[in-house]
């Protein structure tokens, strides 16, 4: 290649940098948060059973003339968000609908209610996502530069 196709090439890898790298940079932060996240069991109310929920991340990109912003998100929201920020306590009330009281078992009693739950801790799962990112995010920005000027 002649030197002057070498400077195109570099200046076109340049412009498109901020877009490559950030792609680069999401990509590892759903890695870490697929990593962190695992896998729950969910209590499904309706079939009256557990399944099983793989908390991951969703990306958006937005490339603007002032730069390049991305986001992630972590899916699904509800169940990222009790499993890192716990429950707050709050009474379980002693009928729920009309057609059935609900039921608790309690130390093999069965309660109708109405029960104080004492709410539940979170793990902070999502916050280990956020440090760990913090950390990686500047190690492959810096990979995506090096690359492109190799």
């Amino acid at each position: 290649m002649t030197a002057s196709a070498n400077l195109h090439r570099l200046a076109t890898n340049v412009e498109a940098l901020p877009r490559t790298g950030l792609i680069a940079v999401v990509k590892a932060v759903k890695q870490v948060a697929q990593a962190e996240g695992g896998t729950v069991a969910v209590w499904r109310k309706r079939s009256k059973s557990y399944r099983s929920v793989r908390l991951r991340a969703v990306d958006t990109i937005r490339v603007t003339k002032n730069g390049a912003n991305a986001r992630v998100q972590a899916v699904p929201v509800g169940i990222w968000a009790f499993v890192s920020g716990g429950a707050d306590a709050h009474n379980i009330p002693k009928r729920r609908n009309k057609k059935k009281p609900a039921r608790l078992v309690i130390g093999g009693n069965v309660v109708t209610g109405p029960v104080r739950h004492p709410g539940s801790r979170g793990d902070k799962r999502w916050r280990v996502v956020v440090k760990r990112a913090e950390r990686i995010v500047p190690e492959v920005f810096d990979e995506a530069v090096r690359k492109l000027v190799r």
